[in-house]
């Protein structure tokens, strides 16, 4: 169609012609003719059409080592994200997980995502770790370049897992601990490793049991008096 208007005055034989051929791959070149593109009624297993990558634009010079075209298989697509430096923790759990993936071009649907991988380099600039989940897209409804949101379910949702009152949790030294309290008169520090926090409550993994009495205010002054029997044993 190399005159004005040609593309769109043959589309419609064109179509006709491409149908009747069966075909898994399709592929529409786009040099800026007027935004035309054909309206077919099969969609193949993959197709492009390489007005998204820009490859080849109105009256570029066209050579042998040029590329005109990027093919695609967009019935999957990845989903990347970047994980904050504080979640670096997560990222050992999270490989094959499930992810939901949501997109604001359609509030009201979920599309599941599962992850195949995690980084091992943070990026220093935005201080996050690269994650790319892959998502079963055979409706075409997401599009490469798309921002979406993510969501999964904490492995623990279904565990049952010890909490302590945040404050509960000290600091010291580069350590995490709580006092447990032994009988009425004497306390005994345990250091814990804690886990995910929504800022009233702390998740313990390890260092006490269900049992343990855990000392949930109070527990500076009992700091304070830890670290003076230090200096005085100093």
């Amino acid at each position: 169609a190399p005159y004005i208007g040609g593309k769109r005055a043959l589309s419609k034989t064109l179509v006709d012609q491409i149908a009747a051929v069966d075909h898994d791959l399709y592929a529409e070149p786009f040099v800026g003719m007027g935004g035309v593109f054909f309206r077919r009624k099969h969609r193949p297993r993959a197709e492009v059409i390489n007005d998204i990558s820009k490859d080849v634009v109105l009256r570029e010079q066209v050579r042998p080592e040029t590329q005109i075209m990027s093919i695609a298989d967009t019935s999957t697509v990845w989903i990347e994200a970047n994980v904050y430096e504080k979640d670096a923790p997560l990222l050992e759990s999270l490989k094959d997980r499930i992810v939901i993936v949501k997109n604001s071009a359609w509030p009201d649907r979920e599309f599941e995502a599962k992850i195949f991988f995690t980084g091992e380099i943070m990026d220093e600039k935005t201080r996050t770790i690269s994650m790319r989940a892959i998502a079963n897209n055979a409706k075409h409804l997401l599009k490469p370049g798309m921002f979406v949101s993510i969501s999964f379910a904490s492995q623990e949702d279904d565990v049952p897992v010890l909490q302590v009152p945040a404050g509960a949790i000290i600091e010291h030294a580069g350590a995490r601990f709580v006092f447990v309290k032994v009988n009425d008169t004497t306390f005994e520090r345990r250091n814990v490793v804690i886990g995910e926090s929504n800022g009233s409550t702390t998740v313990v993994r390890q260092g006490i049991k269900k049992s343990d009495s855990v000392v949930t205010s109070g527990g500076f002054v009992l700091k304070s008096k830890m670290l003076e029997s230090l200096m005085g044993d100093e």
